[in-house]
């Protein structure tokens, strides 16, 4: 088998038909699909059923209780059969050519990982999401891994490199090193799968074309927000500075972008719709982290919103903090 394609699912009966139809019409030969339904409550079951009675390659494993996508991944993972495997969220879709001309380029080379870029669909706007690569197609050893990519990965979060959607993984190179996802983050498991894998890799290719399309529905579950997010934030900025330390890399960028990340997350906290007493025992809690206080001396380089936002955070202003948010988010409504 050379290929798997692991599609966890939950209550996606809105998408899901959409998503399994890019799969298999792609052109690529000796591929299997793995359906994983996370114990959904929908329709969603039913619907792929009719999938998997119809085409061999379909295989269908129904969970009984929804336990979040990394332990689904985790188990499409642990039953694959292909050479290599790659993930596709069940409100997405992939475009043909994707996974022929990724396995093509990854048998070339032996790669242990193909990455390529995607694009981001938002209310009819696409964003194409790619690495700071300017060839159309390209191959790297660990030495430029080292040297490049994984300072590019540990500053910045816009090029593609943190997300599963748009790569395949050499099934071999992720047995060999235990790589599985991590069961208790519900909300950026990509980001700590992806960081074990670029600390490992020898052979990364990448293909300069958007392949994947992403998109962005507001109502799905990674928009929810809890202290389980910001966790993860602060879990993966204590990863990050294990390559800041193996590989002598500057720790401003890393602490600059957890400052942004917690403004993110503060103002998504803010706007959202749980209750008042949680947002203020968050703010609270958040306030007195260590981890934030010792990255505020980069405060300076955020905008002055940000800069305010942070400030007020770091004194647990909650009220003030509370209100300038709601103002300006309504600010922002209005403009646009």
């Amino acid at each position: 088998m050379k290929l798997s394609v692991i599609v966890p699912m939950y209550n996606s009966e809105k998408y899901i038909s959409r998503c399994i139809e890019s799969i298999i019409n792609q052109d690529m030969e000796d591929m299997e699909i793995i359906l994983i339904d996370d114990g959904s409550t929908d329709n969603t079951k039913n619907i792929v059923q009719k999938y998997a009675c119809k085409y061999e390659n379909i295989r269908l494993i129904s969970k009984k209780e929804n336990e979040g996508v990394s332990i689904a991944r985790n188990i499409g993972i642990n039953i694959a059969t292909g050479e290599y495997i790659t993930f596709v969220d069940s409100d997405d879709t992939i475009n043909n050519g994707m996974y022929k001309n990724m396995y093509r380029l990854a048998k070339e080379n032996d790669s242990d990982l193909v990455m390529c870029s995607y694009l981001r669909k938002n209310q009819g706007s696409d964003i194409e999401i790619r690495a700071n690569i300017e060839n159309k197609y390209i191959t790297y050893d660990r030495k430029y891994i080292e040297e490049k990519i994984i300072p590019t990965f540990v500053k910045n979060t816009e090029y593609g490199y943190y997300y599963v959607r748009n790569k395949i993984y050499k099934k071999k190179f992720l047995d060999d090193n235990n790589i599985l996802f991590k069961e208790k983050i519900a909300f950026g498991e990509d980001w700590l799968f992806n960081l074990e894998v670029f600390d490992k890799i020898n052979i990364f290719s990448y293909i300069n074309e958007p392949y994947y399309n992403y998109f962005d529905n507001m109502g799905s579950q990674s928009k929810n927000i809890d202290r389980n997010r910001i966790n993860l934030y602060l879990e993966g900025h204590k990863k990050n500075y294990y390559f800041v330390e193996k590989y002598n890399l500057e720790s401003k960028y890393i602490d600059s972008r957890l400052l942004e990340e917690i403004y993110v997350y503060v103002y998504s906290l803010i706007v959202s719709k749980n209750s008042y007493k949680t947002k203020k025992d968050i703010i609270k809690w958040l306030s007195k982290n260590n981890q934030f206080l010792d990255c505020f001396y980069c405060v300076s380089k955020q905008s002055k919103f940000i800069k305010y936002i942070l400030t007020l955070l770091k004194s647990n202003c909650f009220n003030l903090l509370n209100l300038s948010i709601n103002i300006y988010d309504k600010y922002k409504k209005g403009v646009s």
